[in-house]
């Protein structure tokens, strides 16, 4: 019986096909090679951020999204350069034009978002959202915002903070609101509202910031590799350098 139960085990391993790979291009699937973000929503949807359209995916075919003249339910720029999907099932596009929220039920895009304080369009060129704790929605871009929903109408209210054109940001375990930006370095925002820089212009091109399960904050530079959150010392210290 041990030669028998060998024997099938063997012959179930050779029936058994490994995942093949797929390349996609831009000869017949996506709209551009150059891809900004690649995310997944709740439903499983593939969504890819390009420098010339939107793509989705649902694992079988893609269907491309770009801006048309004179529709304001369309893409309002070609220049994608980030998805996010908060929490209770709201999927925002950021563009080079502003923020604009995906309709399952039209399969079209909201209006832009509106600036609570003129009314007017809120053009920016969008680099990151986060969805703070609080549940309130930040995006992040020619200035710090936070966006409001309401019956399909998206909103934004500036934070005021001494700071403009924010770059990628996380929130830490503390609550912490950490922005990197670009040349300048990474701030820390504390609950205090109190804004602390902890690079300065000569560590690097600060792209990434990222948290672990234990609580280590991971700062990724363009030019000087690896810096890691010291606690103790309250600062950041280079781990790695890139030759």
């Amino acid at each position: 019986m041990k030669n028998v139960f060998t024997f099938l085990l063997l012959l179930f391993s050779l029936l058994c096909n490994g995942q093949s790979p797929k390349l996609f291009t831009t000869d017949k699937e996506l709209s551009s090679s150059l891809i900004n973000q690649i995310y997944q929503d709740r439903n499983g949807f593939i969504w890819i951020a390009t420098e010339d359209g939107l793509n989705r995916y649902d694992g079988a075919k893609f269907t491309i999204y770009k801006h048309e003249p004179n529709n304001e339910h369309s893409l309002a720029h070609n220049f994608v350069r980030t998805v996010f999907e908060d929490s209770k099932g709201h999927l925002f596009i950021g563009t080079y034009m502003g923020i604009q929220m995906y309709d399952p039920a039209t399969d079209n895009f909201t209006p832009l978002a509106i600036r609570e304080d003129n009314g007017e369009i809120f053009e920016s060129n969008i680099v990151s959202f986060i969805e703070r704790r609080n549940g309130e929605i930040w995006v992040s871009g020619n200035m710090l915002c936070r966006l409001n929903i309401k019956d399909y109408l998206l909103t934004v209210q500036k934070i005021d903070i001494p700071m403009t054109s924010t770059g990628f940001m996380i929130e830490d375990k503390k609550q912490n609101v950490w922005i990197a930006k670009d040349e300048e370095g990474v701030y820390r925002l504390d609950s205090n509202n109190q804004l602390t820089l902890y690079l300065s212009k000569d560590n690097g091109y600060v792209k990434s910031i990222c948290e672990d399960s234990r609580g280590n904050i991971y700062v990724g530079s363009m030019r000087k590799g690896l810096f890691v959150y010291n606690k103790r010392q309250d600062s950041l210290s280079s781990t790695y350098k890139c030759n």
